[in-house]
C-alpha cells in the first residue's frame, strides 16, 4: 500500500496500484510522470511542497533509506506519525518478501532468520502504561475480534460460533479484519476485551495490540493449529497436494515465528484442544491460557432437522466416508488409500468409497473406480448430506505434535448424524472418542482393517456405535456447554 499527492498537494490518499504511473497535476507547473529523482526536483522548487510531501514521495518510489533522510527534519506531529507507520509496514513488507524468496529457494533457516530480525526491529508490544480504568466487573460487555476470516471452517467454529454463544449470555460482539485497524483502533474504547484470531503479527497488528493494551484492555490470542512451531508447521511440501503454490507454501515456511511473536504479545489465550493450550503456555511463559472446545450451534441443529438419520446397511452396502476441508491432509489420505482402503475393498465387496473435497486421488484405489465415488466440494450442508449418508466415518491423521493439537471436528460432525467414526489415535481423538464405544482409534495404518473387520460382519453394531456418538456430543459440546465454558473464560479475562 503507498501513499500519493493529490493533484493540490493538499491531501493525501490511499492507493494499491503502484505499477501505475503516479500524476503530479500541479497549476503552476507541467508534468509528465516519470522517475523520482524528476518528481522530488519539481516538488523542491515548487513554493507549497514542503518536506512532508517529498517524504511522502519517496515513499511512494520505495526510496527507504531517502524517506529516513526526510523524516529525520520533520517536526513532530500526527501526519509525521502517520509516515514513519508506513515506513515501518514498508519495510516489514520488503524483509517478508526476502524471508519468503529465501525459503522458495531451499533456504528456510535463513527465511526463518530473516523474518525474526523484522519481527525484532518491532518495539515490545503492548509497551505502553496500563490505563487506569480496569475492566473487570463489567456486566454484559463488548468483544472486539480482529482475526483471519479466510477459511470457512475456521471462521464457523472458531467466530461465528462464538458469536452465537456470546449473543446467548448477553455479550455483544464485533468483528474487524487486519485492514480495519484504523476503524478499530478509534472504537477500542466502546469494547472491554480484544480477541486477536489466528493472526501472525505485523506492524498493522502490533499498532492495534498496543493501542489496546495502552487503554488498559486485555489482548486474547486465539488459535486453533499448532502454526506458531517452526518444527511442527508447515507439513511436508507433498501433504498439500500437486495443486498447492510453491509461493503460498513458502509463504508458510517463514510465518512460524510471526504467529509467536504475536501470542507472546497478548495477555492471556485460547486454545481450542488441551495439547495446543499446552504449546501456547511454552510461549507466553505463563498459565493464563483457556480451552474452549470447538461444539455444535444453530448451524448444526438446523443441518441435523432438515437431513433425516439415514438406515444404515440398507440395501447390504456400506459406505466409507472421507471429507478433507483443507489441502494440507494428502498425505494422511495417501497413507490409509495404501494402508488401510485396499485391503478393505479388496476383501469385502459391499464396501463403497465417498470423497469429499481437496485431496488427489491415489493410484492404488484406480481399480476400484466402480466404488469410488468423487464428491464435489461446494458447501458445509452438502457436505454435511453426504456425510449422513454414510455407515462409517474415515478420519485418518499422521502421528505428529501438530496433528496431536487438532480437535475432533470430524468425529463431531458425524456423531450430530449417529454415524461412527474410526480415527487415528492422536491426542485430540483420544481426549474425544472413547474407543470401542462411541468411536474406533487406531494407532497404526496397518490397524485399520482388523479394527474395522468386526464391525463390517456386525451390522447393529455401526447404529448403537453412532448412537452413543451422537449421545455424547449432545451432552459435552451443546451450545449450553460451551455458552458456560465462554462465559468463565471472559470473566476470567476481565479479573
Amino acid at each position: 500500500m503507498s501513499l500519493y499527492l493529490d493533484g493540490h498537494l493538499c491531501g493525501r490518499l490511499t492507493r494499491t496500484d503502484k505499477n501505475k504511473p503516479y500524476l503530479f497535476d500541479l497549476p503552476d507547473a507541467a508534468f509528465q510522470p516519470g522517475g523520482y529523482d524528476k518528481a522530488q526536483a519539481l516538488l523542491s522548487a515548487y513554493s507549497d511542497a514542503g518536506q512532508e510531501d517529498i517524504a511522502q514521495l519517496a515513499l511512494l518510489y520505495d526510496g527507504l533509506d531517502a524517506v529516513d533522510l526526510h523524516l529525520a527534519q520533520l517536526r513532530q506531529s500526527d501526519w509525521l506519525d502517520m509516515l514513519n507507520r508506513h515506513m515501518c509496514r514498508l519495510r516489514f513488507g520488503t524483509e517478508k518478501e526476502k524471508a519468503v524468496a529465501a525459503a522458495l529457494a531451499g533456504k528456510r533457516r535463513q527465511g526463518l532468520a530473516i523474518m525474526q530480525a523484522a519481527l525484532s526491529s518491532l518495539p515490545p508490544v503492548g509497551n505502553a502504561a496500563p490505563a487506569a480504568t480496569p475492566t473487570a466487573g463489567k456486566a454484559g460487555g463488548r468483544i472486539a475480534i480482529v482475526g483471519d476470516f479466510s477459511l470457512p471452517q475456521c471462521l464457523h467454529y472458531r467466530v461465528e460460533q462464538k458469536q452465537e454463544q456470546c449473543r446467548l449470555i448477553g455479550v455483544d460482539v464485533a468483528l474487524f479484519k487486519l485492514a480495519d485497524d484504523a476503524r478499530l483502533i478509534a472504537a477500542m474504547d466502546n469494547f472491554d476485551i480484544l480477541i486477536v484470531y489466528r493472526l501472525p503479527l505485523t506492524p498493522r497488528l502490533h499498532e492495534m495490540i498496543t493501542a489496546t493494551k495502552a487503554r488498559g484492555i486485555p489482548v486474547v490470542y486465539e488459535i486453533d493449529d499448532l502454526l506458531f512451531d517452526a518444527q511442527a508447521f508447515p507439513s511436508a511440501r507433498r501433504d498439500y497436494g500437486i495443486a498447492f503454490p510453491a509461493e503460498e507454501y513458502a509463504e508458510l515456511e517463514i510465518l512460524p515465528p510471526a504467529y509467536a511473536a504475536a501470542l507472546a504479545g497478548c495477555d492471556h489465550a485460547i486454545a481450542s484442544t488441551a495439547p495446543l493450550a499446552a504449546a501456547m503456555k511454552g510461549v507466553l511463559g505463563h498459565d493464563r491460557v483457556f480451552v474452549h472446545p470447538n461444539g455444535l450451534d444453530g448451524t448444526h441443529q438446523r443441518a441435523i432437522e432438515a437431513i433425516p438419520m439415514r438406515q444404515h446397511n440398507k440395501g447390504n452396502k456400506l459406505v466409507l466416508f472421507y471429507g478433507s476441508g483443507t489441502k494440507a491432509h494428502q498425505d494422511d489420505f495417501a497413507h490409509m488409500a495404501k494402508e488401510a482402503l485396499v485391503p478393505l475393498l479388496a476383501h469385502h465387496d459391499t464396501l463403497h468409497l465417498a470423497l469429499a473435497g481437496h485431496m488427489d486421488l491415489p493410484a492404488c484405489l484406480r481399480p476400484f473406480d466402480d466404488r469410488v465415488e468423487t464428491l464435489a466440494f461446494r458447501d458445509r450442508t452438502a457436505y454435511w448430506a453426504a456425510l449422513s449418508e454414510a455407515d462409517i466415518n474415515l478420519a485418518p491423521l499422521a502421528s505428529s505434535p501438530f496433528n496431536d493439537c487438532k480437535s475432533a471436528i470430524k468425529w463431531l460432525e458425524a456423531a450430530m448424524f449417529g454415524v461412527p467414526t474410526i480415527a487415528s489415535h492422536t491426542q485430540g481423538f483420544r481426549q474425544v472418542i472413547n474407543d470401542g464405544i462411541d468411536g474406533i482409534l487406531c494407532e497404526r495404518w496397518q490397524d485399520w482393517p482388523d479394527k474395522l473387520a468386526p464391525y463390517l460382519g456386525a451390522p447393529k453394531a455401526l447404529p448403537l456405535m453412532g448412537a452413543k456418538a451422537a449421545e455424547r456430543a449432545a451432552r459435552d459440546y451443546s451450545a449450553r456447554a460451551l455458552c458456560d465454558n465462554l462465559s468463565h473464560i471472559i470473566a476470567a479475562v476481565r479479573r
